[in-house]
């Protein structure tokens, strides 16, 4: 416990489950947080919303108003279900290919005064990202890395995605202007589930 500023860093935290009904828990790295004044409390770690994973840093939990600031995300992934269904007749989710990189954003758990789920709202949980995110085609999988970061890219404008624990590949879209290093003029696109699985577009 620090006297100046009257943090608390608690230490042996493996998992935070803060809704079960949201489906929205948290898994500190080094499994410690750091508690501010009330309720609130500062990590660093991965967050699991619905379908959704975030990993980042300086991820602020505020009680109150029962969201998280996430300051410094550096990567999303998230499931949908297949779009082929297996012998059983289910489709099972799959991991998108595709990962969203170096960005920040708000993620919205529940209503404030629902912090017990005793009513169920199903566009929650909330992601709003910030203004700039990115999608980079620098993988060792993608032609060896053929295509830098900083020349190869989709910025992907600002969005919004609700019911995270139930979002489907055809509800989902992310529009970007696409950056080819000079292979073709920047284009605004957007980009949606594709059936291998990537975030793309198809240009007629």
């Amino acid at each position: 416990l620090s006297l100046l500023d009257h943090k608390l860093e608690i230490n042996g935290i493996r998992q935070i489950a803060v809704s079960d009904s949201q489906k929205v828990a948290m898994f500190p790295y080094g499994r410690k947080i750091e508690m501010n004044e009330g309720f609130d409390f500062k990590f660093d770690g991965v967050i699991q919303a619905g379908r959704f994973t975030y990993w980042g840093h300086d991820f602020l939990f505020n009680y109150d108003q029962f969201r998280i600031s996430m300051t410094d995300i550096d990567s999303m992934k998230f499931k949908v279900q297949s779009f082929t269904p297996d012998v059983m007749g289910r489709r099972p989710l799959r991991y998108v290919r595709t990962t969203l990189q170096d960005f920040n954003g708000e993620l919205y758990i529940d209503k404030p005064n629902n912090k017990s789920s005793r009513r169920v709202y199903h566009d929650y949980p909330i992601f709003t990202s910030g203004k700039k995110n990115y999608i980079y085609y620098d993988r060792r999988d993608i032609y060896d890395r053929v295509y830098p970061r900083e020349t190869f890219f989709v910025e992907v404008h600002q969005f919004t995605i609700d019911s995270l624990d139930n979002a489907t590949a055809e509800g989902l879209s992310f529009d970007g202007t696409f950056v080819s290093a000079g292979i073709f003029p920047e284009m605004e696109q957007t980009l949606r589930v594709q059936r291998d699985y990537s975030l793309g577009f198809r240009i007629a």
